[in-house]
Formats: structure tokens, sequence, C-alpha cells
């Protein structure tokens, strides 16, 4: 009934996928579950879990509900999703960028219940320095992703709010690596976004941080 996933650099530890079905039956069987998890750089052992913390789970109507972030509350490998929930969405888009992942999550945004599993973490994730998920590129295909299936409200209602908060880290990401120019380009296209909803800090603070770091 649910679909689960790891990514292959990825670990699970001991108890994830019971931690998972006590959700699933204790929860009243929400669509979508998502849990926290701890960074491994490099295969360091650093942030391993040693037991197993006390439980904490947060449940909401929706993810689109939550004040959960996609991008850096869970992972891919921290998803269990209703294998009819999937379906319906379509899963996975097949051409691969970055982000593919949170063009799902806005995609199963308003299916019928959404937990987040705060305690204990869910994943251990081996962070590699020369992975997709640190390349500009797919960082930008992306963004264009997001920005393309926002607009043409190819995301339930309510997505904006969540389409924003990764756009906002799209761009600083692009700014860091460089690639200063595409930044700006998904700043100036998301400015209304962000006026209408009174992000005023991003709007204010990141034409100083990319002047600050391109003088």
């Amino acid at each position: 009934e649910y679909v689960s996933f790891l990514d292959s650099d990825d670990q699970w530890p001991p108890w994830t996928l019971q931690v998972y079905a006590d959700t699933i039956e204790r929860r009243t069987k929400p669509s979508f579950i998502c849990g926290g998890f701890s960074n491994v750089v490099d295969g360091s052992p650093t942030g391993l879990p040693v037991e197993l913390t006390e439980r904490s789970v947060d449940v909401y109507s929706d993810f689109f509900s939550s004040n959960v972030n996609p991008i850096t509350d869970f992972l891919t490998s921290t998803t269990v999703v209703s294998r009819e929930e999937l379906l319906r969405v379509g899963g996975f888009a097949a051409h691969l960028s970055n982000w593919e992942d949170v063009d799902l999550f806005l995609r199963l945004g308003r299916s019928k219940g959404f937990a987040k599993v705060n305690s204990p973490i869910c994943a251990i994730r081996n962070f590699q320095f020369d992975n997709l998920s640190r390349s500009p590129k797919g960082d930008m295909c992306g963004a264009e992703r997001l920005l393309r299936n926002e607009r043409t409200r190819a995301y339930p209602d309510g997505s904006r709010p969540k389409v924003t908060e990764c756009l906002r880290a799209i761009s600083v990401t692009l700014v860091d690596t460089g690639q200063v120019q595409e930044a700006w380009a998904i700043y100036w296209r998301t400015l209304l976004w962000h006026l209408q909803m009174g992000r005023f800090k991003y709007v204010l603070g990141f034409p100083l941080l990319a002047l600050r770091l391109t003088s």
C-alpha cells in the first residue's frame, strides 16, 4: 500500500521501517510521510545515530498545510508515499535534474494526510561534494521545471509558498557557485511573487548578497 525510497548513497537506521509502519497505523494512514536525517560527509561517521530516541510525530491535513521545509527538513530517503497517491500524481519526473524530488512533493501537496517524524531520524545521508545535487546546471534545470509548473498551475492550489521557498534556496546556491546570471534570472522571474507574499527580506537581501559575493 505504501512506497518508500532510499538513495544508493544513503542508509536507514535499523528502526526506520518500523517507525514508518507505526506512523501509518497510529496516524490514520496519512498519504505522505517524511522523517528527519543526519548528514555524513564523505564517509565520516560524525552524526551517526547510536540509539533510538523517543518518537515525536506531527500530523497535518496535507503537506501544504504544514510548516515543513521541503529542502532542509527531509530527504527522498526519508519519504513514504501511498502507492495510490504516487500513481495518481505520476511519480517522479522522467527527466533527470536537481529538485525532481521537490517537484514530486509539490504534486503531493494536497494529498490527504501528511505526517512529519521529528524523531528519531529516519536516514543517514552520505553528503558527497561531487554529486549531482551540487551541480549548478542541475539546479537551474530543476528551477526551470518548478517555475514552469507553478506558472502553468501543474501543482495543486496553495503551492506558491513552497515553490518560492525552494527557488530562494536555489538562487542563493547559484550565487555561491558563481552562477550569478542564472541566480538573477530566478530573482527577477519570482520578484512579483515575493512582493505579493511580503518576502521583503529576500527581495532586499538577495541583491546585497549577490553584489557582495561578486564584488
